[in-house]
């Protein structure tokens, strides 16, 4: 990648499941996005806390922070005077189209089993800045994308390990695609969570047996499952279980093409990861073919 810095460093610890173990080789490395110039970042130690569970190595490539993109700058009391200036255009001195097919090859020459994209700032804005350009990352690459930004130490230890995960879906296949992988990750406690449009209340009992179908708590799933189907704006039911049940990861689906994207204040990731503490991984069907989805899906 031009105008670059690269590293790679050896993790070993123990073994969990892998990402992205349906496509790629156990060793598939993790591959952090972002700024490593201090090497006790809360994303950067997050990426390493990862790689040592997984046990495989993790790969850095350089992006500025998503906090040193916005325009005039963050600082403690918040954005500058050109804080109105849209959210698209933050990436806009990284020539965002040079940079996209720089971090292609980039993905293509590591094949990760995920990719983790940070910020060390604690502001929402920073936050969404990051969640915006993730979506794009995510669509542009179709590997699964975690964000990450400063949460606590618990959060950290369990980076890999994630007890309780919370995956939000829409039934469509992406969403559905992090439904099942989350069910596969959750190591105590899984919540499914599907948001009905107030349009549509009267579907909400049909809506819940489809997500109990999905998610199922049984013999062979024998992961205990909290099943959600709140009525109301998604991204604010989200982040209101979120804030009840405090879990280690929290699984949506991404982008699949263009179309999808809509404004970044009306982005539901981008709502989500602007106000929860936990990682937030970004989900994309292209990334691996789980067993059981067309199964789960045609008994529906």
């Amino acid at each position: 990648m031009a105008n670059t810095v690269s590293s790679t460093i050896n993790s070993t610890s123990a073994c969990a499941t892998s990402l992205n173990e349906g496509n790629k080789p156990a060793t598939a490395p993790v591959l952090f996005l972002g700024d490593f110039s201090d090497p006790d970042s809360y994303p950067v130690r997050y990426a390493m806390a990862l790689g040592r569970t997984m046990k495989t190595t993790v790969e850095f490539e350089y992006l500025p922070d998503a906090a040193a993109c916005l325009p005039g700058r963050l600082d403690r009391g918040g954005l500058s005077k050109h804080s109105d200036m849209p959210l698209a255009r933050v990436y806009d001195n990284l020539q965002l189209d040079d940079l996209m097919h720089s971090l292609e090859l980039v993905v293509a020459k590591f094949r990760p089993a995920i990719l983790v994209l940070g910020t060390s700032s604690d502001t929402g804005t920073a936050r969404v800045v990051l969640a915006s350009f993730a979506r794009k990352v995510a669509l542009k690459t179709g590997f699964p994308t975690l964000l990450v930004g400063p949460s606590n130490e618990l959060v950290l230890k369990r980076a890999g390990r994630w007890e309780k995960i919370l995956a939000a879906t829409d039934f469509t296949p992406q969403a559905t695609e992090g439904l099942l992988r989350a069910h596969e990750l959750a190591g105590a406690h899984l919540i499914a969570l599907h948001c009905v449009p107030k349009t549509e209340k009267n579907e909400a009992h049909r809506l819940l047996e489809r997500l109990r179908m999905l998610a199922p708590f049984n013999e062979s799933h024998t992961v205990p499952v909290q099943h959600f189907v709140p009525t109301g704006n998604a991204a604010e039911q989200i982040v209101s279980v979120a804030k009840q049940t405090k879990p280690d990861l929290i699984v949506l689906g991404s982008p699949i093409s263009s179309r999808e994207n809509t404004t970044d204040g009306e982005s539901v990731i981008c709502s989500v990861v602007k106000e929860v503490q936990c990682p937030v991984l970004l989900m994309s069907p292209q990334a691996w073919t789980p067993a059981g989805t067309e199964a789960a899906e045609a008994s529906l």
